[in-house]
C-alpha cells in the first residue's frame, strides 16, 4: 500500500511540474483551483479523522474528515475520495478565499469489514491520502480523563469566534486527555453555551496522553470571555473561547516588537522539559511593534 502511495504521489509531482511549465492562465470557469496538502508519503496534511467507524454501523454526519487545500483561484469544489470497505467521503461548496482553505469531507455508507482504509482524496489534479480505522462491532468502550489544572483543560482554541457568525471548520479546541484502556469515546460540551457546542468522536487505540480534536457548531449569541465546560463519565475541566463583539472584524491587527531579529523583551515561565507535554503553566511573552522576530 505505501508503495502505491508513493507512485501515486510520484505522478501527481509529475503532472504539477508540467502543469507549472505552461503559463498559469485559468479560466474562469466558477470552479476553485489548487492542490491538496500532502507530506512525503502522499499522506493528506492535516487529516482529522472524526467520528466512530465501526463494521456493519451506518455512517451519520458526526462522521467526516478535515483537509487543506492550497487554492490559486476561487470557486465552486467538489472534493472527492474513491469507495473502500462500503463507504467513501465527500465534500461541496464554495471556498472564496485564496490560500491555505480547510475543507470538510462527509463520509456517507455503511463500513463492511474491521480493517484500515487508506482512501484517495482527489482535487483538482491533485490526490493525497487518509487512514480511516473500522473497529469491530463489538469494540468496547475506552477508559480515559481530561488533562487539567485547577480544573482548567490543557487546550489549544483554534479559529475567529464572532457574535451571531455561525462557527466552521477553522473553530476547534485541541484537548489532551490520557488514555487508560482503549476503546470509543464520545465526549464535549452536554448542551449549548452561548449558542456553542463542541464534541468529539472517535477509537483509541494505544495508551497514555495523546490530543483530541473537538469540532465546535453553533452561532456565539454574547460576546465576551466563555468558558466551555467538557466531561466524560470520570472527569471534567472547561476552557474559555473569547467572542469577540458583531462587527468588530475579529482579533486585533499588530506586529512584533524584535531586535536583529531576535523577539525584544521575551521572558519565560514554567518548565520545558523534553519529551513532557507543556500545560498553560508554560508560556512565553513577547512585545508587540515589529515584525519577523525569532525566540531563542
Amino acid at each position: 500500500m505505501k508503495f502505491v502511495k508513493y507512485l501515486l504521489t510520484a505522478i501527481t509531482a509529475i503532472v504539477f511540474i508540467s502543469a507549472c511549465q505552461k503559463e498559469l492562465n485559468f479560466e474562469i470557469d466558477g470552479l476553485a483551483h489548487g492542490s491538496l496538502k500532502f507530506d512525503v508519503t502522499g499522506d493528506c496534511l492535516p487529516s482529522t479523522v472524526n467520528g466512530i467507524y465501526k463494521a456493519d454501523s451506518l455512517l451519520d454526519i458526526n462522521n467526516f474528515v478535515d483537509i487543506q487545500v492550497d487554492l490559486v483561484s476561487t470557486g465552486t469544489y467538489d472534493i472527492i475520495s474513491d469507495t473502500l470497505n462500503g463507504y467513501s467521503f465527500r465534500g461541496t461548496g464554495t471556498l472564496g478565499i485564496a490560500g491555505i482553505n480547510t475543507v470538510r469531507l462527509y463520509a456517507t455508507g455503511k463500513p463492511v469489514l474491521s480493517q484500515t482504509d487508506v482512501f484517495t482524496i482527489r482535487f483538482d489534479t491533485s490526490v493525497c491520502f487518509v487512514n480511516v480505522t473500522v473497529i469491530g462491532a463489538g469494540t468496547g468502550i475506552a477508559v480515559y480523563t481530561l488533562e487539567a489544572i485547577g480544573g482548567i483543560c490543557t487546550s489549544n482554541v483554534n479559529g475567529i469566534y464572532t457574535q451571531g457568525t455561525a462557527l466552521d471548520v477553522t473553530n476547534t479546541v485541541s484537548l489532551t486527555v490520557n488514555i487508560i484502556a482503549a476503546g470509543l469515546y464520545t465526549f464535549g460540551t452536554t448542551s449549548p453555551v452561548n449558542g456553542m457546542t463542541f464534541i468529539a468522536a472517535g477509537v483509541f487505540t494505544t495508551l497514555g496522553q495523546q490530543t483530541v480534536t473537538l469540532n465546535g457548531a453553533g452561532i456565539p449569541t454574547t460576546a465576551g470571555l466563555t468558558p466551555i465546560p467538557v466531561t466524560n463519565l470520570s472527569s471534567n475541566c472547561s476552557f474559555d473561547i473569547d467572542v469577540f463583539p458583531s462587527g468588530t472584524g475579529g482579533p486585533a491587527v499588530y506586529t512584533l516588537n524584535a531586535t536583529a531579529g531576535a523577539c525584544s523583551g521575551a521572558s519565560y515561565s514554567g518548565t520545558f522539559t523534553a519529551g513532557t507535554v507543556l500545560t498553560i503553566t508554560e508560556a512565553v511573552l513577547i512585545s508587540a511593534d515589529s515584525s519577523n522576530c525569532s525566540i531563542y
